[in-house]
């Protein structure tokens, strides 16, 4: 009974002590609140930490912990190490807050996001310059939340949509958060991205996905994204109009080393004309993320895929068997395609096969 009485007291000291400590680090987290210079520093420490450029805010509006853990920022540049007049990025404004105690419960909700006037140089985030005109929350209480994202990528226009799920806090004030499967849209003037994004383990099911062209022609797919050592695995089902493929590929990509993607596609019965709007409308979005300014791709790459094809229909005209090895090696800014003439000829796609007046399209959309 002693030992009980003991261990109790024990446990009270020791909850004090943690009860006192607690208080002690709220009153200076509460007094750290504002405009502190040292906050500021703080914050552009940080700033500058995430971004490996020098960040100098230019109006700290606001910036504390208690109740809510809240920053508004204005007019930051960002400025190349060593050279206060190179400024590759700028930031108009930030206004972001979240309630202390759900950070502390890892609850995963945000009470507000806006950013404004996100503007970056070539280089400096991404391989094309990108202007972020407007991000935040949007809830007009007649329908679901969601985050819109409004900019340009290069010369290309671009708007996005991230859909949210509310709950309301304490003082009727409402917080958000991703819903178990979100709904996600992207969208530029030359194609457009739907699907359903659920959290698996190891990665992401993207559900009822939707590729779409300015024509509106529809690529419908079913994809898992799952991590594996220095990179990912793409695994699903991609499909056009009665063609439908199997993919199962590695992306991987070592320190220094060129991008590296393996593995195999496979199709029981497909039509070539499928194939050319698939091609199509992933060539657009290829074009898109994978190339600089300059229209060149900005990354070396290496290719070892097996494309296996039980039959393939081309017009009145039919082939089985399809062996197509996609195995190209570039440096960053070369021509890369799987339509090389030579991988053509190696699967029986050119000369005197019932299909080689369709393949000659792709031959010549690369020359």
């Amino acid at each position: 009974m002693s030992k009980v009485k003991t261990s109790l007291k024990i446990l009270s000291k020791v909850t004090i002590f943690f009860a006192i400590t607690m208080a002690i680090m709220l009153l200076v987290l509460a007094n750290l609140n504002g405009q502190n210079p040292q906050l500021r520093e703080g914050a552009e420490q940080f700033l500058s930490n995430i971004t490996a450029k020098r960040a100098v805010i230019g109006e700290m509006v606001y910036l504390g912990f208690i109740p809510d853990i809240r920053i508004e920022i204005k007019n930051v540049d960002f400025q190349t190490a060593g050279d206060p007049t190179d400024v590759p990025m700028q930031l108009g404004s930030l206004d972001f807050a979240i309630p202390l105690m759900h950070y502390i419960l890892n609850k995963k909700t945000i009470e507000k996001l806006s950013v404004t006037k996100l503007e970056a140089k070539a280089g400096a985030l991404l391989p094309k310059s990108i202007t972020l005109r407007n991000m935040g929350i949007i809830d007009d209480m007649l329908s679901e939340p969601f985050v819109s994202i409004d900019g340009k990528y290069g010369e290309d226009n671009f708007n996005g949509r991230v859909n949210l799920v509310s709950q309301v806090h304490k003082q009727d004030r409402t917080v958000y958060r991703l819903p178990d499967v979100t709904p996600l849209l992207f969208e530029t003037p030359d194609f457009t991205i739907l699907t359903s994004l659920q959290g698996i383990k190891k990665g992401s099911h993207l559900k009822d996905l939707i590729i779409k062209d300015d024509s509106d022609r529809e690529i419908n797919a079913d994809l898992q994204i799952k991590h594996i050592a220095n990179g990912n695995k793409l695994a699903g089902t991609l499909a056009y109009e009665q063609s439908t493929f199997d993919i199962d590929i590695d992306i991987t990509r070592e320190e220094e080393a060129p991008l590296r993607v393996t593995g195999k596609i496979s199709a029981s019965d497909v039509a070539e004309q499928d194939i050319r709007v698939i091609d199509e409308i992933l060539s657009d979005m290829s074009t898109f993320f994978m190339t600089g300014e300059d229209g060149a791709r900005f990354f070396a790459l290496e290719t070892d895929i097996q494309v296996n094809i039980a039959q393939i229909t081309c017009g009145d005209q039919n082939m089985q068997n399809i062996q197509l090895p996609v195995a190209i090696t570039s440096e960053a800014g070369e021509a890369a395609t799987i339509w090389a003439r030579e991988t053509l000829d190696q699967a029986g796609l050119t000369g005197d096969s019932p299909c080689a007046k369709n393949f000659e399209y792709y031959l010549k959309r690369v020359e």
